[in-house]
């Protein structure tokens, strides 16, 4: 269980150039938080170490509840376009893989998560095939559906239609209510409306 993140003084550097400084912040249990800031501003490499899928130069995260650092992922779910699904495999394939790694909630079974993702088509498709609206149905559905305590979100509407930004609004977020829920998005309005808190990462911009 993970009822609270913790960051204590951040900071990440490329090269010599430090992306952002000293990020204070803690997200607590059933919060819904939108990190904010333009492309390139390091949105999606503060969601990144908050996932523990990358190091910060310096600081520290810390989970509270159940979980340690160690154990913190699988608590976590996460959907962003530069994840992907296992490219020779099916779809059915892809979701049972997953599901070792990541239970989906009780009763909730794999066909109905196809049915949700309204991909009963694909489902013995491999996912290299798949358009990129497709792979984002997909893998919004496995992070909302995912029994985790925390949900991270990286520019949720990337490669949606309409039919899609539509989904995503009346069925998606839904599911993220009593979760804690992490949006990055350069487009709060449309993707994190939902969002009660904010982190403006050009807050901790720095020249030096």
């Amino acid at each position: 269980m993970i009822n609270r993140i913790e960051l204590q003084n951040i900071s990440k550097r490329y090269y010599n150039n430090w992306l952002f400084k000293n990020v204070n912040f803690t997200f607590d249990k059933q919060q819904s938080v939108a990190i904010t800031g333009h492309n390139g501003s390091g949105k999606s490499t503060l969601l990144k170490i908050i996932s523990g899928f990358t190091v910060p130069t310096k600081g520290s995260i810390t989970y509270h509840g159940q979980a340690t650092a160690d154990t913190a992922f699988e608590h976590i779910s996460m959907a962003a376009p530069y994840l992907d699904l296992l490219h020779d495999f099916t779809l059915l394939e892809n979701i049972s893989y997953f599901n070792k790694f990541k239970p989906l909630q009780a009763g909730i079974t794999h066909g109905q998560l196809i049915d949700f993702a309204f991909l009963n088509e694909a489902t013995h498709k491999p996912y290299k095939y798949f358009s990129s609206g497709m792979k984002q149905r997909i893998k919004l559905a496995l992070a909302a559906l995912a029994d985790t305590d925390v949900v991270l979100l990286d520019e949720p509407l990337a490669n949606l239609d309409k039919k899609g930004i539509q989904w995503y609004a009346e069925q998606i977020v839904p599911l993220l209510q009593n979760r804690l829920c992490i949006v990055s998005t350069n487009n709060p309005d449309a993707e994190a409306f939902f969002c009660k808190h904010f982190l403006e990462i050009t807050t901790y911009k720095t020249e030096a």
